[in-house]
């Protein structure tokens, strides 16, 4: 609606414009008497230009209008990035401040196991991490011109703890399941 109620006061202010003009001309022409072949094309040239400055014009609205409308894109994203980062941390200090009610009711035999789970837990994140890495930096490797011969090649297989170990395929024979059985 501003845009539409923009462009129209652009329209009549050019208008009026243009009015304040060919009354200058007419004033002009009454004072100086030129023949009409002279004065058609300057009146046409007049409305040549006119138009190109109102074509201008809009082409300049349309480019504020789509700077404005990536700019608030751009917000919209930044602020939905932030809102989501703002409800995962709070669900992260809403689970730790559960799991630190859950271990402070606990009696104290019950303790000692809960930390072992926990850090048994953590290691296997830990071990799981380590894999995943080890994993990618073998693929980089294969990838990257690899000295290994090319009679076999490692194959990494998913093990039951949730880890990786590397498993020797020799060359010609088919690769084991994803999972390496």
């Amino acid at each position: 609606m501003n845009f539409i109620s923009g462009l129209s006061c652009i329209v009549f202010t050019a208008f009026l414009a243009n009015t304040g003009v060919a009354v200058a001309a007419v004033a002009e022409q009454v004072s100086n008497p030129v023949s009409s072949d002279q004065a058609e094309p300057f009146v046409m040239a007049n409305i040549f230009i006119d138009i190109q400055r109102a074509v201008q014009t809009i082409d300049r609205v349309n480019q504020i209008r789509l700077q404005e409308q990536r700019r608030r894109e751009e917000e919209r994203r930044r602020e939905e990035l932030e809102a989501a980062r703002r409800e995962a941390t709070e669900q992260q200090r809403l689970e730790a401040e559960q799991r630190r009610q859950y271990f402070e009711s606990l009696p104290p035999e019950e303790k000692e196991a809960y930390l072992a789970e926990q850090r048994a837990l953590q290691a296997q994140q830990a071990d799981a991490a380590s894999s995943l890495l080890l994993l990618m930096l073998g693929a980089f490797s294969e990838g990257s011109g690899s000295t290994q011969q090319d009679s076999e090649r490692d194959v990494w297989c998913a093990a039951d703890d949730g880890g990786f170990y590397p498993v020797r395929v020799p060359a010609g024979e088919p690769l084991p399941n994803a999972t390496c059985g």
